[in-house]
C-alpha cells in the first residue's frame, strides 16, 4: 500500500539518523521486554545497515538514464536487488525461528533496508547482536485521522481572496475561464462523498468507478 510504503521509508530514514551502533534495541522496546515473558511475541521492525551513501546514490541514479522514468526504474532495481542481498542471511535466520515457533509474519521491505517480523521476546537481544542488524524497534501504532462532520460553511466575504489574486484567478474569471466542464483530480486523506459540491459531480457516476477513485487499502503500487 502506498501509505504503508511511505511509513516504512520514513521510519527507515529516522532509524538511520537515530541509531548510533550495531546491535541496538530501542528504549521503548527494551521497556516492553521487561514486562514480557520469554515466549511473548512482539511485533518489531529490524533495521539493517544502509547499503548506499544517500548523496552518492542520488548522484548515481541521476546519471543513470536520460529520462525520469528510466532513472526511477534504475533506482527501484538497485534498491530491490541491494536490499534483497543484504537481507538474505537475516531472513534465513528468521525463517529458522519461524519453523521453531519463535517468529512469524516475516516481511521484507526494499524502500528502506528493513525487515518486519513478530519475534519471541527471548530472541530479540540475540537478533540485535548480529553484525547485519543496526537497530530493532517496536512497530509504531498508526492511527487514522478521525472524521469530523461539519455544518455549512459561513458565507464568504465579498471580493476575491488574496491567494486567488496572486495567481490571477480573478483575471481568468473575467476572461470567461470559469472551469465549467473541466475534470479535477484531488489527493487527500479522505473525502466526504455525499458533500453537495461532489455528490452530483463525481466522475464515477458514469459507471467506471474504478477509474475515478483510488484507495491505497485496495490498490498496491508495487
Amino acid at each position: 500500500m502506498k501509505i504503508r510504503l511511505w511509513i516504512i521509508a520514513s521510519l527507515g530514514s529516522l532509524l538511520l539518523l537515530t541509531s548510533s551502533r550495531a546491535g541496538e534495541l530501542s528504549e521503548k522496546l527494551r521497556g516492553q521486554m521487561k514486562s514480557a515473558s520469554p515466549n511473548d511475541q512482539i511485533a518489531v521492525w529490524i533495521k539493517l545497515p544502509s547499503i548506499h551513501d544517500s548523496r552518492r546514490f542520488q548522484e548515481s541514479v541521476a546519471a543513470s538514464a536520460p529520462t525520469r522514468a528510466g532513472r526511477y526504474a534504475n533506482a527501484i532495481a538497485s534498491l530491490q536487488s541491494g536490499h534483497e542481498a543484504a537481507q538474505r542471511d537475516l531472513l534465513n535466520h528468521l525463517d529458522g525461528l519461524r519453523r521453531n515457533g519463535k517468529a512469524k509474519d516475516i516481511k521484507s521491505h526494499w524502500i528502506a533496508n528493513i525487515i518486519e517480523a513478530t519475534v519471541s521476546a527471548d530472541q530479540l537481544q540475540q537478533l540485535a547482536g548480529r553484525s547485519d542488524v543496526e537497530l530493532i524497534t517496536e512497530v509504531p501504532k498508526v492511527l487514522a485521522i478521525p472524521t469530523t462532520k461539519l455544518g455549512p460553511a459561513a458565507p464568504m466575504a465579498a471580493g476575491v481572496q488574496s491567494n486567488l489574486v496572486s495567481i490571477h484567478a480573478n483575471q481568468a474569471w473575467a476572461a470567461g475561464y470559469t472551469g465549467a466542464g473541466r475534470l479535477v483530480c484531488s489527493f487527500d486523506t479522505g473525502i466526504e462523498g455525499d458533500h453537495p459540491a461532489l455528490v452530483n459531480n463525481w466522475k464515477g457516476q458514469d459507471g467506471d468507478s474504478a477509474a475515478a477513485w483510488f484507495d491505497p487499502r485496495f490498490h498496491e503500487s508495487f
